[in-house]
């Protein structure tokens, strides 16, 4: 609800990719042999002694530029994506950037490879950590692990740590594999499942494990201050419509009495009317009447 906040929010984002995305080659050359890559060229590898090198695969770099500009069903870029999640950053402190998958699996229900599908920003607001009071990923606070189907989602079960590779599916009968976070829907509240590298959580104010913390909470007192000001200042010309002014009248309230109610007939129908106010004034005063001004500005507040 803070115009200034979310102002101030939304430029660290564009500065943060204000010059957007670059593909770049991961190395220079990398060994046949042993595979060390090497930011430079060189005649012989450092670690085997091999002088057998190949350099970047230019289609890879193609098929990578080519994939950075849509990345999910959304019609989102690489970039749409990770301005998102930097949205979150900076509100929640706590970002869920999502890869879905499509897995291939062996005669005995094991991963055997995975196709990158979309690349996505999941809300923070349903997404869950997995992990017992000591931070540990896919536990209960009993020791035991959480896992499920990569099949069947919706669905876990919580074994023994010794056990992990040896539960199956009661559908399926494939693997089971670690839960290290569940999103819950917000239809009907089920929970779905998702393993390592299927959700990658990430913080920038708060260290440690566990949940990040906004940083809008070391501001809090601040912006409420500015969102009452905000607040007053609505009602003040919208609401309450105060008087303008005051007119001080000096002398006897019986003299003017005719005048006075006229006036006050007057002001039920225009509020902005200069209202009267008539005291008796001393015998020694010179003056018989005295204009106060109530009205204030933006810049006064």
């Amino acid at each position: 609800y803070s115009d200034l906040l979310k102002t101030i929010i939304r430029s660290l984002v564009q500065e943060t990719f204000r010059k957007g995305l670059t593909v770049v080659h991961r190395f220079v050359v990398k060994c046949n042999i042993c595979g060390t890559e090497y930011q430079t060229e060189v005649s012989s590898c450092d670690v085997c002694g091999s002088d057998s090198f190949r350099k970047p695969n230019e289609y890879e770099g193609r098929w990578l530029k080519k994939w950075v500009d849509d990345v999910n069903f959304n019609d989102q870029n690489l970039l749409d994506v990770l301005q998102d999640i930097d949205y979150d950053l900076n509100i929640f402190d706590n970002a869920y950037l999502a890869v879905v998958k499509k897995y291939a699996f062996d005669d005995d229900g094991n991963v055997i490879g995975a196709e990158v599908v979309e690349v996505l920003r999941a809300n923070p607001e349903f997404i869950m950590l997995v992990m017992d009071s000591s931070g540990r990923p896919a536990r209960t606070d009993d020791g035991r692990v959480v896992v499920f189907c990569l099949e069947h989602r919706d669905k876990y079960d919580v074994v023994a740590p010794e056990k992990v590779g040896e539960v199956r599916c009661q559908t399926c009968n494939k693997k089971l594999y670690p839960a290290y976070f569940q999103m819950r829907k917000w239809k009907d509240g089920r929970l779905i499942n998702y393993t390592n590298g299927e959700i990658l959580h990430l913080k920038k104010f708060t260290h440690g494990l566990g949940y990040g913390l906004s940083p809008i909470f070391s501001v809090w007192m601040k912006i409420m201050t500015l969102m009452k000001q905000d607040w007053f200042i609505l009602t003040a010309y919208h609401l309450e419509r105060p008087p303008k002014a005051l007119l001080i009248l000096r002398g006897n309230p019986e003299e003017i009495e005719k005048s006075w109610r006229k006036l006050m007939e007057e002001a039920k129908t225009n509020p902005h009317i200069i209202f009267p106010l008539v005291v008796s004034g001393a015998d020694n005063t010179t003056r018989i009447s005295e204009f106060v001004d109530l009205s204030f500005t933006a810049k006064d507040i």
